[in-house]
Protein backbone atom coordinates (compact mmCIF):
# COMPACT_ATOMS: atom_id res chain seq x y z
CA UNK A 1 0.00 0.00 0.00
CA UNK A 2 1.53 3.30 -1.17
CA UNK A 3 -0.81 5.78 0.56
CA UNK A 4 -1.80 6.13 4.22
CA UNK A 5 -4.64 8.41 5.22
CA UNK A 6 -4.81 9.67 8.83
CA UNK A 7 -7.90 11.46 10.18
CA UNK A 8 -7.41 14.67 12.18
CA UNK A 9 -9.28 12.92 15.00
CA UNK A 10 -6.19 10.79 15.50
CA UNK A 11 -4.59 13.80 17.23
CA UNK A 12 -6.77 13.04 20.27
CA UNK A 13 -5.45 9.46 20.37
CA UNK A 14 -1.88 10.75 20.55
CA UNK A 15 -2.66 13.00 23.52
CA UNK A 16 -0.03 12.57 26.18
CA UNK A 17 2.67 11.18 23.85
CA UNK A 18 5.98 12.95 23.68
CA UNK A 19 7.36 14.18 20.38
CA UNK A 20 9.74 11.24 20.25
CA UNK A 21 6.91 8.77 20.87
CA UNK A 22 4.78 10.45 18.21
CA UNK A 23 7.69 10.23 15.79
CA UNK A 24 8.20 6.51 16.52
CA UNK A 25 4.44 5.92 16.17
CA UNK A 26 4.23 7.58 12.74
CA UNK A 27 7.38 5.81 11.62
CA UNK A 28 5.90 2.48 12.71
CA UNK A 29 2.60 3.26 10.94
CA UNK A 30 4.35 4.09 7.66
CA UNK A 31 6.52 0.98 7.80
CA UNK A 32 3.58 -1.25 8.67
CA UNK A 33 1.52 0.24 5.81
CA UNK A 34 4.40 -0.45 3.42
CA UNK A 35 5.45 -3.93 4.55
CA UNK A 36 2.76 -5.25 6.90
CA UNK A 37 5.50 -6.48 9.24
CA UNK A 38 5.57 -6.30 13.05
CA UNK A 39 6.90 -3.08 14.55
CA UNK A 40 9.22 -2.60 17.56
CA UNK A 41 7.62 -0.05 19.86
CA UNK A 42 9.45 0.83 23.08
CA UNK A 43 7.44 3.65 24.73
CA UNK A 44 3.89 4.81 25.40
CA UNK A 45 3.15 4.69 21.67
CA UNK A 46 2.36 1.01 22.32
CA UNK A 47 -0.92 2.15 23.88
CA UNK A 48 -2.03 3.95 20.70
CA UNK A 49 -0.63 1.33 18.30
CA UNK A 50 -3.71 -1.06 18.24
CA UNK A 51 -5.95 1.71 16.95
CA UNK A 52 -3.32 2.90 14.49
CA UNK A 53 -2.86 -0.68 13.27
CA UNK A 54 -6.65 -1.08 12.79
CA UNK A 55 -6.75 2.11 10.71
CA UNK A 56 -4.01 0.73 8.46
CA UNK A 57 -5.58 -2.76 8.23
CA UNK A 58 -8.95 -1.27 7.24
CA UNK A 59 -7.35 0.88 4.58
CA UNK A 60 -5.31 -2.07 3.27
CA UNK A 61 -8.46 -4.21 3.06
CA UNK A 62 -10.30 -1.47 1.16
CA UNK A 63 -7.30 -0.99 -1.12
CA UNK A 64 -7.05 -4.70 -1.95
CA UNK A 65 -10.79 -4.86 -2.63
CA UNK A 66 -10.55 -1.93 -5.03
CA UNK A 67 -7.59 -3.57 -6.77
CA UNK A 68 -9.65 -6.72 -7.31
CA UNK A 69 -12.57 -4.67 -8.64
CA UNK A 70 -10.28 -2.80 -11.04
CA UNK A 71 -8.73 -6.06 -12.24
CA UNK A 72 -12.16 -7.61 -12.81
CA UNK A 73 -13.35 -4.53 -14.69
CA UNK A 74 -10.28 -4.58 -16.94
CA UNK A 75 -10.80 -8.29 -17.61
CA UNK A 76 -14.48 -7.72 -18.45
CA UNK A 77 -13.60 -4.82 -20.73
CA UNK A 78 -10.99 -6.94 -22.51
CA UNK A 79 -13.45 -9.81 -22.88
CA UNK A 80 -16.13 -7.51 -24.29
CA UNK A 81 -13.66 -6.10 -26.78
CA UNK A 82 -12.46 -9.55 -27.77
CA UNK A 83 -16.03 -10.85 -28.05
CA UNK A 84 -16.97 -7.88 -30.21
CA UNK A 85 -13.97 -8.52 -32.47
CA UNK A 86 -14.80 -12.22 -32.74
CA UNK A 87 -18.45 -11.48 -33.54
CA UNK A 88 -17.41 -8.93 -36.15
CA UNK A 89 -15.00 -11.39 -37.73
CA UNK A 90 -17.65 -14.11 -37.61
CA UNK A 91 -20.18 -11.80 -39.25
CA UNK A 92 -17.68 -10.93 -41.96
CA UNK A 93 -16.74 -14.55 -42.56
CA UNK A 94 -20.35 -15.76 -42.50
CA UNK A 95 -21.60 -13.48 -45.23
CA UNK A 96 -23.27 -15.56 -47.88
CA UNK A 97 -23.10 -14.94 -51.63
CA UNK A 98 -26.69 -13.75 -51.30
CA UNK A 99 -25.74 -10.58 -49.48
CA UNK A 100 -21.96 -10.25 -49.48
CA UNK A 101 -19.18 -9.03 -51.67
CA UNK A 102 -18.69 -12.51 -53.09
CA UNK A 103 -21.96 -12.19 -54.96
CA UNK A 104 -20.90 -8.86 -56.43
CA UNK A 105 -17.62 -10.42 -57.60
CA UNK A 106 -19.51 -13.28 -59.20
CA UNK A 107 -21.89 -10.82 -60.86
CA UNK A 108 -18.94 -8.78 -62.17
CA UNK A 109 -17.43 -11.94 -63.62
CA UNK A 110 -20.80 -12.74 -65.19
CA UNK A 111 -20.89 -9.28 -66.72
CA UNK A 112 -17.45 -9.75 -68.26
CA UNK A 113 -18.45 -13.11 -69.67
CA UNK A 114 -21.64 -11.56 -71.01
CA UNK A 115 -19.64 -8.82 -72.71
CA UNK A 116 -17.45 -11.41 -74.40
CA UNK A 117 -20.50 -13.33 -75.51
CA UNK A 118 -22.04 -10.09 -76.75
CA UNK A 119 -18.99 -9.39 -78.90
CA UNK A 120 -19.35 -12.82 -80.45
CA UNK A 121 -23.05 -12.15 -80.97
CA UNK A 122 -22.25 -8.83 -82.64
CA UNK A 123 -19.86 -10.59 -84.98
CA UNK A 124 -22.55 -13.11 -85.88
CA UNK A 125 -25.05 -10.30 -86.48
CA UNK A 126 -22.64 -8.46 -88.73
CA UNK A 127 -22.02 -11.65 -90.68
CA UNK A 128 -25.76 -12.19 -91.07
CA UNK A 129 -26.22 -8.59 -92.16
CA UNK A 130 -23.58 -8.97 -94.83
CA UNK A 131 -25.24 -12.14 -96.07
CA UNK A 132 -28.63 -10.42 -96.05
CA UNK A 133 -27.29 -7.56 -98.15
CA UNK A 134 -26.35 -10.06 -100.83
CA UNK A 135 -29.92 -11.36 -101.12
CA UNK A 136 -32.53 -10.04 -103.56
CA UNK A 137 -35.00 -7.46 -102.23
CA UNK A 138 -37.92 -9.90 -102.06
CA UNK A 139 -35.88 -12.30 -99.93
CA UNK A 140 -34.84 -9.44 -97.64
CA UNK A 141 -38.49 -8.63 -96.96
CA UNK A 142 -39.22 -12.26 -96.24
CA UNK A 143 -36.55 -12.57 -93.55
CA UNK A 144 -37.06 -9.13 -92.01
CA UNK A 145 -38.07 -9.25 -88.30
CA UNK A 146 -41.73 -8.60 -87.46
CA UNK A 147 -42.78 -5.07 -86.55
CA UNK A 148 -43.92 -6.16 -83.09
CA UNK A 149 -41.13 -8.26 -81.58
CA UNK A 150 -42.12 -11.05 -79.22
CA UNK A 151 -41.40 -10.91 -75.51
CA UNK A 152 -37.66 -11.11 -74.89
CA UNK A 153 -36.25 -14.24 -73.32
CA UNK A 154 -34.67 -12.44 -70.38
CA UNK A 155 -38.14 -11.32 -69.26
CA UNK A 156 -39.13 -14.94 -68.73
CA UNK A 157 -35.97 -15.64 -66.70
CA UNK A 158 -36.35 -12.85 -64.14
CA UNK A 159 -39.28 -12.01 -61.84
CA UNK A 160 -41.52 -9.08 -62.77
CA UNK A 161 -40.22 -6.71 -60.00
CA UNK A 162 -36.72 -6.87 -61.52
CA UNK A 163 -37.74 -5.96 -65.09
CA UNK A 164 -37.63 -2.18 -64.73
CA UNK A 165 -34.18 -2.25 -63.10
CA UNK A 166 -32.92 -4.66 -65.76
CA UNK A 167 -34.16 -2.28 -68.50
CA UNK A 168 -32.40 0.60 -66.73
CA UNK A 169 -29.20 -1.43 -66.76
CA UNK A 170 -29.60 -2.16 -70.49
CA UNK A 171 -30.22 1.55 -71.17
CA UNK A 172 -27.16 2.43 -69.07
CA UNK A 173 -25.01 0.11 -71.18
CA UNK A 174 -26.37 1.70 -74.33
CA UNK A 175 -25.41 5.17 -73.06
CA UNK A 176 -21.90 3.85 -72.41
CA UNK A 177 -21.69 2.78 -76.06
CA UNK A 178 -21.91 -0.86 -75.02
CA UNK A 179 -25.38 -1.90 -76.20
CA UNK A 180 -26.53 -5.40 -75.32
CA UNK A 181 -27.82 -7.83 -77.90
CA UNK A 182 -30.84 -10.02 -77.07
CA UNK A 183 -28.49 -12.94 -76.55
CA UNK A 184 -26.32 -10.92 -74.14
CA UNK A 185 -29.37 -9.87 -72.13
CA UNK A 186 -30.53 -13.48 -71.99
CA UNK A 187 -27.14 -14.69 -70.77
CA UNK A 188 -26.92 -12.01 -68.10
CA UNK A 189 -30.45 -12.80 -66.90
CA UNK A 190 -29.60 -16.51 -66.76
CA UNK A 191 -26.50 -15.86 -64.66
CA UNK A 192 -28.38 -13.43 -62.42
CA UNK A 193 -31.15 -15.97 -61.83
CA UNK A 194 -28.57 -18.66 -61.13
CA UNK A 195 -26.78 -16.57 -58.50
CA UNK A 196 -29.88 -15.67 -56.50
CA UNK A 197 -33.64 -16.07 -56.65
CA UNK A 198 -34.33 -13.06 -54.46
CA UNK A 199 -35.68 -10.10 -56.49
CA UNK A 200 -34.37 -7.54 -54.01
CA UNK A 201 -30.84 -8.96 -54.27
CA UNK A 202 -31.03 -9.06 -58.07
CA UNK A 203 -32.13 -5.41 -58.11
CA UNK A 204 -29.31 -4.46 -55.74
CA UNK A 205 -26.72 -6.15 -57.97
CA UNK A 206 -28.01 -4.39 -61.06
CA UNK A 207 -28.05 -1.03 -59.29
CA UNK A 208 -24.47 -1.56 -58.07
CA UNK A 209 -23.41 -2.44 -61.61
CA UNK A 210 -24.99 0.82 -62.87
CA UNK A 211 -23.33 2.79 -60.05
CA UNK A 212 -19.87 1.42 -60.78
CA UNK A 213 -20.18 1.75 -64.51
Amino acid sequence: MKTLKISTDFVDDMEGLSDAEKGRLFDAMLRYAATGGAQDLRGNEKITWPKAKKIIDDQRSAYMHQCRVNTDNRAKSTNRHESSRIVTNRDESSKTPENGQKLELVFSAAQRETEREQKRENERERTKEKEREKLPEKDKERISPPLTPPREKWERLLPEPVHDTFREFVAHRAKMKKPMTPRAKELLAMRLAKMTRRPDTQIELLNNAILHG
